[in-house]
């Protein structure tokens, strides 16, 4: 069964919303998921969103912390 690209967006980003990711992040997340779908890396796309979902009910992925990147030099 095909699902509209733009349909599977809006349906995983409402379930992220439902799981209380804030809407920016929610949307990313679902963006995410579904252009790794539509592009063929099907192990890191919707087949990977029930998993995401289960770590986060279950607090294996903390939605309360934020990554943030820091300049530093070049490593060899």
């Amino acid at each position: 069964m095909r699902v509209p690209f733009d349909e599977l967006l809006t349906t995983l980003h409402e379930i992220l919303l439902k799981l209380d990711l804030e809407d920016h992040r929610a949307r990313l997340c679902a963006q995410l998921f579904a252009e790794t779908t539509r592009d063929g890396v099907y192990s890191h796309g919707l087949n990977r969103f029930p998993l995401f979902v289960s770590m986060i009910k279950s607090g294996v992925v903390q939605l309360c912390f934020v990554s943030k990147t820091e300049d530093s030099p070049p490593q060899i």
